[in-house]
């Protein structure tokens, strides 16, 4: 049958399943009603009969059917993948364009703090950091949920759609409008609405052909002008937009495509999950002990959180509690104080929440073959509330190396004011004044750094913090924003199980680059 669905009637060995005769009463039949069954669990049907007794005592010539259905077990799900969380994404972007409602979401949420910390009464001094963030964050999504709107994701049509996205989505608008007014309308307006429907799809399905046959009618012409110019080059690009990327065989004859789920998790699981190498003599070649620098454990002030949460970046990609920075800068107040209460219990108390330091890794590709994990970058997505946190803690290593100037000045990558063209330059002007100096002889060599951030040695790295003078309430905070890391890795919108980062940094990270340039600054000084 249709649809996907049986008759469960066909149970029955009669050769006429919709009628049934009682037994010694041959001349005499009833007419039998009809189950559906969907054909997924037409193998759990156990048996189909007929109920003789009505309710009541009511008489009929139809007789009910009552089907038995097998208790089916569940099917275990893989152990390296899990189910995709429902999550409702809030458009925090409205609070940007919106001073209106700004100001009604820091209403709101003052008015839940507010009422959070009345109820608990003196129970709110003693705290514990995670319980805390979690009612917080909470409180935002609460408000979040009740103000904003969900912000659905865009679903991707052709290009040809996209390029005339404005114009069609209105009339897909009014087409829309108008099958609701025709759902609502009455006996009496039925026929002017259900003309104005008919209008409204015939307007859009028009111009829709319209905008098709434009969009690939101006394509070929281009591809046509670049083939009689014998630009080959730019004509393969065109047809690369249209078809993708050529797909490679290799030696075995599979198809050179993106790996699966499994496959990245199982790069990542072993990239990740294993300590980095460290010499054991390393100490000669580490930094001299300094002296230490208390300052830099003091409590975090207002002014530097309202620093953090500013260079929060607004409209990046959010991690899995979908909150937004915008969302943060909207903590004013008591929520504003319990915030920052958090941060200073967490300095304090060396102990971070999950929420902060687990990510979910995306894997990102760079170049080469496309079928081997290696060649993809594993991007480590976090909440923003971890970022504001650690942006707390960079601008005082900041505060630190700006004092005792351990970076060396040749050092242009993830430096503030300085990137590749200022690396090109002193390139140029040192092989320059090398040449007039030694007749024409310069010798160079160019190392690359394979998998930099995830080969760094943590136990190497908390050694020369502690050398160069950071605080240990400083260094116990670092490190318990790596130490029990944990990241799913995020492949089609499906999640794996979770990968315990053991060792080097997480890219995405806010204070990944500097502490990569303290361990890279240790190696250039020992040079």
């Amino acid at each position: 049958m249709d649809k996907g669905v049986r008759i469960a009637n066909s149970l029955f060995p009669s050769h006429d399943s919709a009628t049934y005769r009682f037994t010694n009463s041959e001349p005499y039949s009833v007419t039998l009603d009809h189950i559906l069954v969907h054909t997924a669990l037409w193998e759990q049907v156990e048996d189909c009969k007929v109920c003789h007794d009505f309710p009541n005592g009511c008489d009929s010539n139809h007789r009910l059917l009552a089907v038995t259905f097998t208790r089916g077990s569940r099917p275990e799900p893989s152990g390296r993948k899990q189910r995709k969380p429902k999550r409702t994404r809030w458009d925090f972007s409205v609070l940007k364009h919106d001073p209106e409602m700004k100001k009604t979401f820091e209403t709101e949420l003052e008015q839940l703090v507010q009422a959070d910390l009345e109820m608990r009464g003196e129970t709110a001094a003693f705290t514990n950091p995670q319980v805390d963030l979690q009612r917080l964050m909470g409180h935002i999504r609460e408000v979040g949920g009740k103000l904003l709107v969900s912000k659905r994701t865009v679903r991707k049509h052709a290009d040809w759609f996209e390029k005339n996205r404005a114009r069609l989505r209105v009339l897909v608008r009014r087409k829309l409008d108008a099958h609701w007014r025709l759902k609502s309308s009455t006996e009496k307006d039925r026929k002017g609405h259900t003309k104005a429907y008919q209008e409204a799809c015939a307007k859009l399905n028009t111009e829709m052909r319209r905008s098709r046959d434009n969009f690939f009618r101006r394509r070929a012409v281009a591809m046509q002008l670049l083939a009689d110019k014998h630009d080959y080059e730019g004509l393969f690009t065109h047809i690369k937009r249209k078809y993708g990327p050529a797909t490679v065989k290799g030696a075995s004859g599979s198809v050179n495509a993106a790996p699966s789920l499994e496959a990245f998790y199982e790069h990542f699981r072993v990239l990740l999950s294993h300590p980095a190498a460290h010499s054991e003599d390393m100490n000669q070649y580490l930094p001299e002990q300094m002296s230490v620098n208390n300052n830099l454990a003091r409590p975090f002030s207002e002014e530097e959180l309202r620093n953090a949460i500013a260079l929060t970046i607004n409209g990046s990609a959010v991690g899995e509690d979908m909150v937004d920075g915008l969302a943060l800068q909207c903590c004013v107040g008591d929520a504003f104080q319990e915030l920052l209460r958090v941060f200073n219990d967490i300095l304090v108390s060396g102990i971070v929440p999950s929420e902060i330091k687990d990510a979910t890794i995306t894997p990102l590709f760079k170049n080469g073959a496309q079928s081997l994990p290696d060649n993809y970058r594993g991007l480590a997505v976090g909440n923003h509330i971890g970022k504001v946190l650690e942006r707390l803690v960079l601008s005082r290593i900041n505060e630190h190396n700006e004092q005792i100037q351990y970076i060396p000045d040749t050092q242009c990558g993830f430096m503030v004011g300085k990137g590749t063209v200022d690396a090109i330059n002193m390139n140029h002007e040192i092989a320059g004044a090398t040449l007039r100096v030694r007749d024409g002889r310069l010798y160079r060599c160019d190392i690359d750094l394979k998998k930099a951030y995830d080969k760094v040695s943590r136990p190497a790295l908390w050694i020369i913090l502690a050398r160069l003078g950071i605080p240990p309430t400083l260094i116990t905070l670092i490190k318990a924003l790596h130490d029990g890391a944990t990241a799913c890795v995020k492949v089609n919108g499906q999640l794996s199980s979770p990968i315990t980062l053991s060792t080097g940094l997480k890219q995405g990270s806010v204070i990944s680059p500097m502490l990569f340039n303290i361990m890279f600054g240790a190696i250039v000084h020992a040079a």
